[in-house]
């Protein structure tokens, strides 16, 4: 994989993250909180697992 294509992919991660965030803004804290099935609980816990593996 050439280090063009590797650039494009982080790229495009970080757009995809920023309007995840952008749409968590939107979101009430009770919504955030909310505890799901399958994943990482909930929405807020899956944006904490994103920032953690980012870093």
């Amino acid at each position: 994989m050439s280090s063009n294509t590797i650039h494009s992919l982080f790229e495009y991660n970080r757009e995809v993250r920023d309007k995840w965030f952008e749409w968590c803004e939107e979101l009430s804290e009770e919504v955030l909180l909310m505890k799901r099935n399958g994943g990482y609980e909930g929405i807020l816990h899956t944006l904490f697992h994103i920032v953690d593996v980012e870093q």
